[in-house]
């Protein structure tokens, strides 16, 4: 259903649009395996492992139920997977974390920084990462995730946040200045640096990683 984990191409599941329709229409149980996407090319430029990305029923009734997100704006934001916002590795537990650009909705039903990040675990046979919900059901709570995390990419350079340069989102003053704090670049690459290196790879044929084909919502 998916294309090659490899290097190369992204794309999602022939099946998606079908898979999280039944979801979010009928009875399934709870833990139903959905195959989502391959994983984001970011991965390559970053040197972590291409493997297919499969979720259970439970988050994708998540989405809808607690963040308020419609059938269309689910499966959007699977395809944004592609064109990250950030990139995070979680100290604690090596999962690798993505910002898909997609707002959600808070506890209080208003819309506001918490975007929906998807946490991915590479299961046990090293083919698949299974995407869950990161759990932030606050601004608070993205904070202490930042803090934890190891920013390792980023759409926009830090100088570009909070500018609305070239489409960077508007996020909250307190949220721009934890991004500002240098320690969150000393390893972090983005979209910039991959076209670059791209180009020095073959100056003819360089064009954007992963196009602007953002998910925000």
């Amino acid at each position: 259903m998916l294309g090659s984990s490899g290097g190369g191409s992204f794309s999602v599941s022939t099946t998606l649009s079908k898979d999280v329709h039944k979801v979010l229409t009928t009875p399934v149980g709870k833990h139903e395996e959905i195959s989502l996407c391959t994983s984001p090319r970011v991965f390559d430029a970053l040197g972590l492992p291409r493997a297919d990305i499969v979720t259970q029923s439970h988050v994708i009734t998540k989405l809808r139920k607690k963040h308020k997100l419609s059938e269309k704006e689910i499966i959007d934001g699977i395809k944004g997977l592609d064109d990250p916002l950030f990139v995070f590795r979680d100290f604690r537990s090596d999962d690798i974390i993505i910002f898909p650009g997609m707002l959600a909705k808070n506890n209080d039903g208003k819309q506001g920084d918490v975007m929906a990040p998807i946490q991915l675990e590479k299961m046990r046979d090293g083919k698949h990462y299974m995407a869950s919900l990161y759990p932030l059901d606050s601004l608070d709570k993205v904070k202490a995730m930042l803090k934890r995390g190891n920013l390792l990419y980023s759409r926009y350079t830090k100088e570009a946040l909070g500018t609305s340069s070239n489409g960077a989102p508007e996020l909250s003053p307190d949220l721009l200045r934890l991004l500002n704090s240098e320690s969150f670049w000393e390893k972090t690459i983005t979209e910039e640096d991959i076209v670059k290196r791209e180009k020095e790879k073959n100056p003819e044929e360089a064009k954007p990683a992963m196009g602007i084909m953002a998910a925000s919502l």
